[in-house]
């Protein structure tokens, strides 16, 4: 059994920690002498160049989407209520999921990467509901601990804020969703992921990976988009045409 987690991915990330540790010194990941280290000690232990792979291209995107998304968010002004607050929050803790989902496939811990992505997709479907049809007794209940209804109940409630973007959550409830218990509470697809022919340790395959990226970048789409849309409506064009630029592929 090994614990070593060299990542699938050669990112800068994973070389800058090997570099502080073999080094004992702090480095600027920003440095052109940093990166240099960075791209040499990537290239001599996996042959490529930095984001060379298809996963490593996947990654560069979607640290490109999280990146581009955050001006585009900060400071949006918004009327104060309940509903808002608690709907807002909610959708602002699964855009938080969808930064840890990148730095952990960074780090090489993509097990605890996948176990994200129901969260950050509750977390998304929670909101929605919030804020398109939860009375103000449900959303007082919920507050003080309450559950909500289940995630089918809230799926049929989140079309009258969503508008063109509902058919893409329905879908991804349908054909998604039902995978997700696996990844968060250690199902087949992580038991699976751990054995080799030789050994238990850390082994997605590249596919698995992008569709986590790609579905995790879906789910953070949606939920930017409702924050705007529920807030400053102009600014959810600009995320939405940020995710057009980028994720184009995924349109069709």
């Amino acid at each position: 059994m090994t614990q070593d987690y060299r990542p699938h991915i050669p990112t800068v990330e994973w070389a800058i920690r090997l570099l502080v540790q073999a080094e004992a010194k702090e480095l600027d990941p920003n440095s052109a002498a940093a990166l240099r280290k960075c791209s040499a000690l990537i290239r001599s232990t996996f042959g490529v160049e930095v984001a060379a792979t298809p996963t490593g291209k996947e990654l560069q995107r979607f640290r490109i989407f999280m990146n581009e998304l955050a001006p585009i968010l900060d400071g949006l002004k918004f009327s104060s209520s309940i509903r808002l607050r608690v709907g807002l929050g909610l959708l602002h803790q699964s855009l938080e999921h969808m930064d840890s989902i990148c730095e952990l496939i960074s780090m090489g811990l993509v097990g605890s990467a996948f176990a994200l992505l129901r969260p950050q997709y509750e977390a998304c479907l929670r909101g929605a509901w919030i804020l398109a049809s939860a009375t103000d007794g449900e959303i007082d209940a919920f507050m003080r601990g309450g559950e909500p209804p289940k995630a089918g109940v809230m799926v049929g409630a989140v079309g009258a804020i969503l508008g063109a973007e509902n058919n893409l959550f329905r879908v991804f409830h349908s054909d998604v969703y039902p995978h997700l218990h696996d990844f968060t509470h250690g199902g087949a697809m992580q038991v699976n992921s751990r054995n080799s022919p030789t050994e238990i340790t850390s082994d997605y395959a590249p596919d698995g990976m992008i569709w986590l990226m790609r579905n995790s970048a879906v789910i953070a789409g949606l939920a930017a988009a409702m924050m705007c849309d529920q807030t400053q409506p102009e600014v959810g064009e600009k995320v939405r045409e940020v995710f057009g630029r980028l994720y184009s592929d995924l349109q069709h």
